[in-house]
Formats: structure tokens, C-alpha cells, sequence
């Protein structure tokens, strides 16, 4: 808790060394570039939550030399920036490419089309497709570790059931010391990479984003290691937050209760959902894919259970009323459908600390959490027979 505390009093106000900063700068000296102006557009999201990219900046170019410039100090980096030009002779859009100088030309990852914009001055060099940036930490950073995700256990735990099953006892052992390694190189491989940047914002950002593979002690310990000015960025605190309400969020807490609606305004409470054994909350969203294509697996977990005392229920963190309204209709889900729409939907994820769908939530007969984002439907159907069966 101390250390928790003292994080919110960093975020309260941004270190000298960040609020020094100067803007940002993009100077470029390209060989043979076929354009009058090169443009700046970053990624940002709507109010529906979804994707786009506005044009932010732009320059003209003179004998292949563009300089980008704003007075505005950025309050984060801005995540995949692109820097393109119109070109003069095809009379099409072309974006920059970077070399990444950590890479051989056929590795994956080579060239990198997109860079992060920061308060930093940047040079961009080269002629043709042979560019390089350099003054960019967070670019650089980008280039080397990318965002790292959460290995799939999936094929490990399948192999864990089937040979405790089949009681084959050397095979059971050898899958389960499998995955505790499995764990431990993906949780010390972070650690060493936030201790090698505790200066570089895309590594906040990285924890942020696989915030939900850590439990608080995890987190704390990797915010421990940064700069007090990257937690007094936007992403700082937002993953200080998180971690403050991750601790509501552990095995055997009681599940935060909700009031939400269905698609016809009817306002729910868990407790008016809940199952007499146990309940499956899963969150989803009509634009997400992923979501979707779990949804046939969810009916095959709704028919198995519905009569065994375990209910389902979808909570939705679309922004958009009309587009979840639509997404029912063709899905046609038997299962209570709930959202916070036409109000705040952002509520949803920030108290349940959503950062990736689908995600669910497995409850006892008490709304105390046994499964929490376990990113693995297996374990949840096998921990929902041992909630039916009272174990």
C-alpha cells in the first residue's frame, strides 16, 4: 500500500525534467524525395472507441529538406505516428519506412512504417527506402522490444488435464514445471526490460498493456523502477490506477456489483443475475473480432450450464448504442445482454480493469471471483464443473 501511495502523489504533479521538455522537432534531409509536403498523422480513438488517424503537422519540402515543428508539448508520445508525403509523379500517398538497425534486411521487423512522435528532436536520412530516424528513445525502443505479449498456455494446460486424466504421472509433472518456466522466463524477461528503460515511456506502456498477466506485487515492483515523470504521464497514471483496482480484483474478492441496462432499458444488478452456483461475466464489444468469434464457444458453455445453476451474462464496452443494439440482433445471445449505454461506457472498463477483449470473470455462488481474466476457456469450463459440483 506504500508503495501505492506514494505513486499517486508522483502523478500529482510532472517532475521538473518532463515539464522542461521542449516540443517536438522533425528535421529531414531525403535524398531524391518526389514531393512539395510531407505530412504528420498520429493514432488516436473516438468517442466510439474505434481507430483513426488525423493529420496533426505538416511542412513543405524544399531540394528534400522538411522541418516539423509545434509549440505544443506533448503530454504522452503518440504511439504509432506515421510520416508520409504525396509523391509527385504517381500523384499517391507514401509512407516513410525506417530501417531498424537492430535487424537484418529479411528479419521481420526490418522496417518500421510508423514511429512515436515525442518531445525530442528528430532527424530522418537517406534517399529512397533506405531511411533511417534517429534521436527518437521511444522509436528505438519500439524497434527493439516492440509490445511484448502474454505467452499462450493454452497448449500447456490442455496437456496438464489430459495426462492428470490419464494418470500419467511423469507427463502431468513435466507440463507443470513447463508452465511455472513458462511463467517465470515471460515474468523475468519484463522485469529485465523495465529495469533496462526506466527513462522510456513505451515501456510503461508495455506494462500497461499486459498489466492483466501481473498481480499488484508484479506491478508495483516494475513502477518502482521508473522515473517519477513517467508515471506523471497520462499512461503513468493510468496504470497506477490499475493497479489500485486490481487488488479489488483478486481471486476470492467479491465481484464490484454493477447497475446496468439491456437493450430494451431494463436496469440489472448482479445479484438479479447471478446463478445458484456461479456466473460467467464476459465483456465484449460489437467491433471486436475476437469477441464475436468466441461467442458460438459461449453458447456451447450457456446450453451445458443454464440447468446446472451457472448463468451468463455479457456486459458490453461499446460506445455506440446503435452498433451494440445491431450486434444482438444478429448474435442472438440467450443470455442476459447488459452495457452502460447511452452513459458513460469508459465506466465499465476503468472499474473492472478492461484493457483487452473478450475478457471475463468467473464467480462463486457468493459473486467471489474464482477465475479472473484467465485467458484460457478451458480452465474456466473446468473450474465451472468443479463450482457445479461443489468443490
Amino acid at each position: 500500500m506504500k508503495i501505492i501511495n506514494v505513486l499517486v502523489l508522483m502523478c500529482l504533479c510532472i517532475s521538473a525534467s518532463y515539464a522542461q521538455q521542449s516540443p517536438y522537432e522533425i528535421n529531414g534531409e531525403v535524398k531524391n524525395l518526389p514531393a512539395k509536403w510531407v505530412y504528420v498523422r498520429v493514432m488516436k480513438k473516438n468517442a466510439e472507441g474505434k481507430l483513426y488517424w488525423p493529420l496533426i503537422d505538416s511542412a513543405k519540402v524544399d531540394n528534400g529538406k522538411f522541418k516539423l515543428h509545434k509549440d505544443t508539448i506533448l503530454q504522452d508520445p503518440a504511439w504509432a505516428s506515421a510520416l508520409s508525403y504525396k509523391d509527385t509523379i504517381s500523384n499517391k500517398y507514401v509512407e516513410f519506412s525506417f530501417i531498424n538497425p537492430l535487424k537484418k534486411d529479411a528479419e521481420m521487423g526490418s522496417k518500421h512504417g510508423n514511429f512515436i512522435l515525442e518531445n525530442a528532436k528528430l532527424k530522418v536520412t537517406g534517399e529512397g527506402a533506405l531511411l533511417r530516424l534517429t534521436g527518437s528513445k521511444e522509436t528505438d525502443y519500439n524497434m527493439k522490444y516492440g509490445l511484448m505479449f502474454t505467452p499462450s498456455l493454452r497448449g500447456i494446460n490442455k496437456r496438464i488435464d489430459s495426462s492428470q486424466a490419464l494418470s500419467r504421472d511423469a507427463e502431468y509433472q513435466a507440463a507443470v514445471v513447463e508452465r511455472k518456466v513458462t511463467i517465470r522466463k515471460y515474468k523475468d524477461e519484463f522485469m529485465t526490460m523495465v529495469k533496462e528503460n526506466p527513462s522510456t515511456w513505451m515501456a510503461v506502456l508495455n506494462v500497461y498493456q499486459n498489466a492483466a498477466a501481473f498481480d499488484p506485487e508484479d506491478l508495483e515492483a516494475m513502477v518502482a523502477v521508473f522515473d517519477e515523470g513517467l508515471m506523471a504521464t497520462a499512461k503513468g497514471k493510468a496504470l497506477a490506477k490499475h493497479i489500485q483496482q486490481s487488488k479489488l480484483l483478486l481471486q476470492n474478492k467479491s465481484f464490484p456489483d454493477f447497475n446496468y441496462v439491456s437493450s430494451d432499458n431494463k436496469k440489472f444488478q448482479l445479484n438479479r443475475l447471478k446463478g445458484k452456483n456461479g456466473t460467467l461475466v464476459v465483456f465484449w464489444a460489437s467491433w471486436c473480432g475476437p469477441c464475436r468469434a468466441e461467442i458460438p464457444e459461449l453458447k456451447a458453455f450457456y446450453q451445458s450450464y443454464k440447468t446446472k445453476g451457472i448463468s451468463l451474462i455479457s456486459i458490453s464496452t461499446d460506445q455506440n448504442i446503435s452498433d451494440w443494439k445491431k450486434a444482438l440482433e444478429k448474435e442472438k445471445m440467450p443470455w442476459p445482454n447488459l452495457a452502460n449505454l447511452p452513459g458513460n461506457a469508459k465506466e465499465i472498463n476503468a472499474r473492472y480493469n478492461i484493457q483487452a477483449i473478450p475478457a471475463m470473470f468467473l464467480l462463486d455462488k457468493d459473486n467471489k471471483i474464482v477465475l479472473a481474466d484467465p485467458n484460457d476457456f478451458d480452465i474456466v469450463v473446468k473450474k465451472t464443473d468443479e463450482l457445479v459440483r461443489g468443490i
